[in-house]
Formats: structure tokens, C-alpha cells, sequence
């Protein structure tokens, strides 16, 4: 009787041993799999964190140039071939202000101002190359702020159509979201271009913004590249008009044909296959910078 008991409790320590082993080796396996989930999340962040570091030295370094900072900018490793800072391909003369941004990248068309929050380089290429390269050629997920493929006569085209990432660090376009606002849409003021081939600016006043969808049939959608009806005077009169109508800003300033219009578009949310368009149009030769800021404080939401 005491041998079978004996028995008996050595094969439940045996067992019980055995079960602590099996949750030993469970335990230590699912240590390791957390530790590594751990590790490659950690790695994720650095990464993107090192990129958005990156992406802001670079904008912050060509800020610098465009501005004047007189240092001598530590050029990296470029894909993009040098272009002469004196004169582009077709011999038009470079700005003096972009001519050292021209020599870095001759895709370069001007430069951009927007509010507070947007200075940047506009480039010319494609619609697919600067979504992933930076101003030096690099790959970046920032990319570099692009004009459509479609404005190859930019200088003198009724609509530029101008492209950014939504960045969540707020680089890029990613500060273009805050012009929902009706306090900060009126406080920017009149937007800024210096082109590649002119010393001096012109000035946009900002007067529509909405979202939209880029797929048809979407009850949002909206043909943003009419390209087609640009040139005709009638066809850019109904462009401007479904944009006044669409706009979530009510903005005392007046469009019509003859204006020159600047859209400055990124990706949105709030729609399938979403974009938030800002539209501003160039400033009349009779109109001043302070008249024109003033309508666009009027600026009230719809």
C-alpha cells in the first residue's frame, strides 16, 4: 500500500515537473517573440525618426540657401547632374537668388511660400519621381515639393497645379490642414513664388479650399487637371466657379479668367482617395499687398 503511494506521488512530481518545463520553455518563447516585437518596433522608430531628421536638416540647409545664410552648405552625394548657376539649358538666366539652388538641382522652377508654415523648393520632372526622392536625389519619404508634369509652359499656364506630402511631422504640406481654419486661413496673409528665371515675387491671395476625391463616381470627386480646358476661356470660368462653390472658405476675393491660378494640393482623409486643394490666385498689376491681405482677413467659413 505505502509502495503503490509512493509510486503514485513520484510519477505526480515527475508530471508536475514536466508541466513546469513545458511552461518554462512557453514562457522564455514568448519572452523572446515579445522581446524581439519590441526591438523591431524600436527599430521602426528610430527609423522614421532618423528620416524625419534628415528630411527637416535637408529642408532647414536649403532654407538657408534660399534665405542667404552665408555659410558653405555640406552637399551630399547627389544623383542629380550639377547644372551651370549662371543660365538653364535653354540660356534664360537664373534667378540670383536660386541660382546656388538651381546648380544643386536644375528640375528646380522656384521657390514656394505659403503662410507660416510652407518654404519650400518646387520641381519639375514627373508625378512620380519626387514622391520618394528628395531635392538631391536621395530617397526620402518626404520627397520634394513637384509641379505637375502638365505645366511644361509653368511660366505662362492659367493653373499651376503644385503637389506635397501631408507629413505628420508637418514638413512638406503637412501644415496645409490647419487652412480648414477660419483664424488661420485669414492670418497668412498673401502667398509667395520666386521663379527660377525672375528676381523678383509674385504674390497669390489665397480665396478657396475644400477636400475632394480623386475617383469618379465618388460624390466628392473633383476634376482637378483640366488641363484640356485651361486654355479656353469659358471652360477655366466653370473651373472657378465649381471651386467658389466648393470652397469651405468664403473669401472676398475676386477670380475670373485672366487670372493666373496657383493650387497647391496634398493627400486628405476625409474622402476615398482623398486631397485638400488650396487655391490662390497671382495679384492684378492695379492691386496692392496691403488691400489684398486685408480681403483675405475677411476670410470666413462657410
Amino acid at each position: 500500500m505505502n509502495e503503490s503511494i509512493s509510486i503514485g506521488a513520484r510519477r505526480r512530481a515527475q508530471t508536475g515537473r514536466a508541466r513546469r518545463r513545458r511552461q518554462r520553455r512557453i514562457y522564455g518563447a514568448v519572452s523572446l517573440i515579445s522581446l524581439l516585437l519590441c526591438l523591431s518596433l524600436l527599430a521602426g522608430f528610430l527609423f522614421v525618426t532618423l528620416g524625419n531628421r534628415s528630411a527637416e536638416q535637408t529642408n532647414q540647409r536649403l532654407n538657408d540657401i534660399f534665405h542667404g545664410v552665408s555659410f558653405s552648405p555640406r552637399f551630399r552625394f547627389s544623383l542629380i547632374a550639377q547644372a551651370s548657376a549662371e543660365e538653364a539649358e535653354d540660356g534664360e538666366p537664373i534667378s540670383s537668388r536660386l541660382s546656388e539652388l538651381y546648380a544643386i538641382n536644375p528640375d528646380l522652377i522656384g521657390w514656394l511660400i505659403a503662410g507660416e508654415d510652407i518654404s519650400e523648393p518646387v520641381v519639375l520632372r514627373d508625378n512620380s519621381y519626387y514622391l520618394d526622392h528628395d531635392f538631391y536625389g536621395e530617397k526620402s519619404k518626404s520627397g520634394t515639393v513637384f509641379a505637375d508634369e502638365l505645366n511644361a509652359e509653368w511660366q505662362t499656364d492659367p493653373v499651376l497645379i503644385v503637389y506635397g506630402h501631408n507629413m505628420r511631422n508637418g514638413s512638406m504640406f503637412g501644415k496645409m490642414t490647419s487652412f480648414r481654419k477660419q483664424k488661420y486661413f485669414a492670418a497668412q496673409g498673401l502667398f509667395e513664388f520666386y521663379s527660377t528665371y525672375d528676381d523678383s515675387v509674385t504674390y497669390y491671395a489665397p480665396f478657396a479650399v475644400f477636400d475632394a476625391s480623386m475617383n469618379e463616381g465618388n460624390r466628392s470627386y473633383f476634376y482637378l487637371r483640366r488641363y484640356d480646358s485651361f486654355g479656353d476661356e469659358a471652360g477655366l470660368s466653370d473651373y472657378l466657379e465649381e471651386i467658389r462653390s466648393r470652397s469651405i472658405m468664403d473669401v472676398p476675393v475676386d477670380v475670373n479668367a485672366q487670372d493666373q491660378i496657383l493650387c497647391l494640393v496634398t493627400c486628405s482623409y476625409s474622402n476615398s482617395n482623398g486631397r485638400l486643394m488650396l487655391f490662390a490666385r497671382a495679384l492684378r498689376p492695379s492691386e496692392t499687398r496691403e488691400e489684398m491681405e486685408a480681403l483675405v482677413a475677411e476670410a470666413k467659413k462657410k
